[in-house]
């Protein structure tokens, strides 16, 4: 590597965690990561209004900011004028809300048609009788693993299907996942105490 190739390396592995904390910050994905609350419409509105308030209150700052640098005003904070800033650009929170809340249900809105799609492959598959049986398992694992990291597996629609095939293929579904320590190791995902096998 040159020089030029390991600085810019070092850079990206400075950076890139930062950025990442940023964006998730920024649009609350502790409320799925850390939470461990199920993605939909509620938590979309939730993230979207977070986002909102952040990126609103950014903006509000540069504003006031460059309004104050140029000279057109001081830095002596004014209630009222706040008040006012605000009222005059309900526009703007509109606008941000708007497309935030835009940009996470599509997102939600194309994982959730992937995993109906793929719930609705493996049910066709077994209604078919003839899918080897491991695969069936390994394909179940993909999917309890593709809903864990989509969210998705603590939705009341998606929790009951994964708590099924986890009890009726625990040994297989055991064997078959080791790439996600949840499910390999307790094979439950991060399923609510009551539903999950014993």
């Amino acid at each position: 590597m040159t020089t030029g190739e390991n600085e810019a390396s070092w850079l990206f592995e400075r950076t890139w965690p930062r950025w990442l904390w940023l964006i998730e910050f920024v649009t609350a994905e502790s409320l799925l990561t850390r939470h461990h609350l199920p993605n939909g419409g509620a938590v979309i509105a939730a993230r979207s209004t977070w986002a909102t308030v952040v990126l609103y209150g950014i903006l509000l700052v540069l504003y006031n900011v460059s309004e104050c640098v140029v000279g057109r005003r001081t830095f002596d904070l004014s209630w009222t004028e706040l008040a006012g800033q605000v009222y005059s650009s309900v526009g703007w929170i509109a606008g941000i809300f708007g497309a935030t809340y835009a940009g996470l249900y599509a997102r939600f809105s194309s994982q959730w048609s992937y995993l109906a799609g793929t719930y609705n492959q493996i049910k066709q598959a077994q209604c078919a009788g003839d899918c080897d049986s491991d695969a069936l398992a390994q394909w179940k694992a993909g999917y309890v693993e593709d809903a864990e990291a989509l969210h998705l597996a603590t939705k009341s629609s998606v929790a009951p299907t994964i708590t099924a095939w986890l009890g009726l293929a625990k040994p297989k579904l055991e064997m078959r996942s080791t790439s996600t320590p949840s499910v390999a190791n307790n094979g439950a995902c991060n399923l609510p105490a009551e539903s999950r096998w014993q």
